[in-house]
């Protein structure tokens, strides 16, 4: 009896116990102010074709969770860099270096919003600030009033 309740323990840790999964993603993609890209990585382009720098991969998205927020990434590593493609508007497309090449990253929809994007926005501390800012100038108008 000792010997079936080990086995059937055992047997249970190991179904259960071991338990990993991650996310498949559906096609790599970049993220940038606020849009996201998928990178057809067959479609590469010249460095005639390439402007300026506007951005860079600024963290990974998370296989486990599929959390992500800002300029981040499925694929690239953070630092890869975004560049416009000239003549393309960035709300069409966007270059995506990859090594010393550049593919093209088609805008496929705006970018879900993350808490963490409000959390980092610079318009919440200004929002806090000028209600910090309100609340203090209304109660020393009030203290400066009532003490007449």
């Amino acid at each position: 009896m000792r010997r079936a309740t080990s086995a059937l323990l055992i047997f249970f840790l190991l179904v259960t116990g071991g338990n990993a999964q991650a996310l498949s993603w559906a096609y790599p993609f970049v993220t940038w102010d606020g849009k996201m890209y998928e990178v057809m990585e067959d479609q590469t382009l010249e460095a005639s074709e390439v402007g300026a720098v506007i951005g860079e991969v600024e963290m990974q998205a998370d296989d486990m969770t599929g959390d992500y927020y800002g300029d981040a990434s499925n694929v690239y590593e953070k630092g890869t860099k975004y560049y416009e493609i000239l003549g393309t508007p960035k709300e069409v497309a966007i270059a995506v270096q990859v090594g010393n090449n550049w593919v093209q990253a088609v805008f496929v929809g705006d970018q879900p919003i993350s808490l963490k994007d409000i959390f980092t926005s610079p318009w919440l501390f200004v929002c806090t600030g000028l209600l910090i800012g309100g609340f203090v100038y209304f109660i020393i108008r009030g203290v400066r009033q009532g003490g007449h």
